[in-house]
Order: C-alpha cells, then structure tokens, then sequence
C-alpha cells in the first residue's frame, strides 16, 4: 500500500533547495544569476535554457504569479540581513549610477 508523505512546509521545501545547492557548490546568488541570465554577453540566446524555465521565469517577470517581482523587492528591503555595516564601503554603493552593477552586493545599505 502507498504510504503519503506528511506535507512538505515552505521551509522544509527551502531547506530541501539548499540542501542542493550545498550539493551542487552553488551559492543563492549562483542559482539567481544563472536562473535570470538567459543570454550570454554576445546578448545571444543561452542554448540549452529548457522551455520550462523561460515559462516559469516569463510568468513571474510579468506578475502572472502568486508572489510577483514587488513580493521579492518588498522582502529584500525589509529584510533583517539586510544591513549593511556602517563602516563598510558598500554603505555608499546603492542607488549609486556611476557604480557598475556587478560591483554593488548587498541589497540595500
């Protein structure tokens, strides 16, 4: 006979992914990044990229999920990891348009 599973929790689920990604040597940045990219610096399509990840990843960019992009940004800013020493140079990089975006970390200052 088939025995259920007891339901997963949303932080059972979490811990499964990074479970993973300590598997994989990925960090959460790693995963993001390789998960948005979908071209290469020639700005050509990423070959490979599977139809399953452009749906899901069109579906949230253009708010046709439960959590859109507004959920994310709302959660990164109010984050308690959020802040940035006071002391620390990247306390000057957000919202800063000289800075190159690769050279800006935290989420916000």
């Amino acid at each position: 006979p088939h025995t259920p599973k007891p339901r997963q929790t949303a932080l059972d689920k979490i811990d499964a992914i990074l479970d993973l990604l300590t598997v994989w040597r990925w960090t959460l940045g790693d995963l993001l990044y390789h998960l948005f990219q979908l071209k290469d610096e020639q700005d050509e399509d990423i070959k490979g990229c599977s139809r399953r990840h452009t749906e899901k990843l069109e579906k949230f960019v253009r708010g046709e999920s439960a959590r859109g992009v507004g959920y994310i940004i709302h959660a990164w800013l109010n984050s308690p990891y959020k802040k940035v020493p006071a002391n620390s140079p990247d306390t000057k990089l957000t919202f800063q348009l000289e800075t190159p975006y690769e050279e800006i970390k935290p989420a916000k200052a």
